[in-house]
C-alpha cells in the first residue's frame, strides 16, 4: 500500500485565513486576555517617603514602543495589558536623577515589580541598574512552567509538533489514555486541561484536547503551563492550563528556515520482511520558514511563518491468501466438512 500526505500549515499570529496564509500586521503589539503581563512598582527618595507624580516610560526593547504612567500619591505606578517580552523602565522627576532599569524579561501573563529609588540630583544625570536574571514573579501563589523561544529551538520535537513540549515542564506527564495529544498535571485528568493560543481558546469541546496543534514551532515565542493554585481567570478547568504565545514583528527582519528529512534507508528493517525483499517506501519531509520585521519602524510590524509536511509511504506484511487447489473448489486440504449452515448439515447432509 502507497500513500502519499502533503499538509500546509500556517502558524496563526493574530488574524488566520485557515489553510492559506497567517499574517501579523500591527500597529502596536498584540494583546490578549490570559496572556498580558504587567510592570508594576513604587517610587521612593532615599528616605523612603513616596515619590508622587514621577514620570514612568516603560519601553518594548524589540519595538521601542512605550507606555507612560505617573506614579501617584502613594508613590505606585502600574502598568497592565502588555505583551511578553524584554522592557526597560526609566522614572524621572524634577529634582532627582533619573533611574532606570534595564534586562527586564516580562513573561506572560506574569507581573514585574519594579522599586524605584530616585537619588538627589540632575534629571540629567542617570542612575542605571539591570535586573536580575532569575526573576521571580512575587505577585501571584500560582505555580507553573515556562519555555521562551531560545530554549523552543533546541527541543528535539517528533513530527515538531509542539504540544509535545508540555511534557518538558514541572508536574507534567503524557497521556495514557485513548485521547492523544494531551497530558496529566500534578494528577488531573488528562481531560481536565485548559489550552489557549494568544489567549484564544484552543479547545475541541467534545473531546477537551487542543485544537491548534499545527503551529510552527519557530514561531512560537513562549509555552508556559499554570499547573496549581489557579488565579480566578483560569478556573474552566481543574486541570492545568497550556498558554502558547506566538512572535510578533519587531524593529528588526528576523526568520528562519528549515528542512527536515527522513527516509527507509535510515529506518530498521522489518523482521517479517522476506530476504532480498526491499525496504518499503518512507520518505518523511518537514519544512518551513518564518519571517518577521518592521513596515514602519518603532509603529507597525509583520510577522508570517509557514510549515509544511509531505510524506510518501507503502508498508508490507503477513496475509493470508487461497491456495490454487482452493481457488478451483477443493477444499478438502482442511481436513474438515464443509457445509451451509442455514441448509445443511454438520456431516454434510441436508
Amino acid at each position: 500500500m502507497k500513500s502519499i500526505l502533503k499538509t500546509g500549515r500556517f502558524a496563526p499570529l493574530v488574524f488566520s485565513i485557515m489553510g492559506i496564509v497567517t499574517l501579523f500586521v500591527a500597529c502596536a503589539p498584540a494583546t490578549y486576555a490570559d496572556v498580558e503581563g504587567t510592570i508594576r512598582g513604587t517610587v521612593v527618595d532615599p528616605s523612603g517617603a513616596a515619590v508622587a507624580g514621577a514620570a514612568v516610560k516603560i519601553v518594548n526593547v524589540a519595538t521601542n514602543l512605550e507606555r507612560d504612567v505617573t506614579s501617584t500619591g502613594d508613590g505606585s505606578f502600574i502598568a497592565p495589558n502588555l505583551p511578553a517580552g524584554n522592557y526597560a523602565v526609566t522614572v524621572s522627576k524634577a529634582g532627582f536623577r533619573t533611574y532606570k532599569q534595564t534586562g527586564i524579561r516580562l513573561e506572560s501573563a506574569a507581573t514585574f515589580v519594579v522599586s524605584a529609588t530616585l537619588e538627589v540630583g540632575e534629571m540629567s544625570a542617570t542612575v542605571e541598574v539591570t535586573a536580575a536574571k532569575l526573576q521571580a514573579d512575587t505577585t501571584t501563589i500560582q505555580l507553573g512552567g515556562e519555555l521562551a523561544a531560545a530554549e523552543l529551538k533546541d527541543f528535539p520535537l517528533l513530527n515538531r509538533a509542539w504540544i509535545n513540549l508540555q511534557t518538558t515542564l514541572p508536574g507534567v506527564v503524557a497521556s495514557n489514555d485513548r485521547f492523544t495529544n494531551n497530558f496529566s498535571t500534578n494528577g488531573s485528568r488528562t481531560q481536565s486541561n485548559n489550552y489557549t493560543v494568544n489567549g484564544t481558546d484552543s479547545n475541541d469541546l467534545p473531546l477537551n484536547t487542543p485544537i491548534a496543534n499545527a503551529i510552527n514551532p519557530d514561531a512560537i515565542q513562549e509555552v508556559k503551563v499554570v499547573d496549581s493554585t489557579l488565579n480566578p481567570e483560569y478556573g474552566r478547568n481543574s486541570g492545568g492550563t497550556l498558554m502558547v504565545t506566538t512572535k510578533s514583528g519587531t524593529n528588526q527582519f528576523h526568520g528562519s528556515a528549515f528542512e527536515f528529512h527522513n527516509n527507509q534507508h535510515l529506518n530498521a528493517r522489518n523482521f517479517f520482511l522476506a530476504p532480498g525483499t526491499a525496504k518499503p517506501v518512507g520518505i518523511y519531509n518537514n519544512y518551513g520558514a518564518t519571517l518577521g520585521g518592521p513596515i514602519l519602524k518603532n509603529k507597525v510590524f509583520f510577522f508570517v511563518a509557514f510549515d509544511g509536511t509531505k510524506q510518501k509511504s507503502s508498508s508490507n506484511g503477513l496475509f493470508t491468501v487461497p491456495t490454487q487447489a482452493q481457488r478451483n473448489g477443493d477444499f478438502s486440504a482442511f481436513g474438515t466438512t464443509i457445509y451451509d449452515p442455514l441448509t445443511g448439515n454438520a456431516n454434510g447432509t441436508g
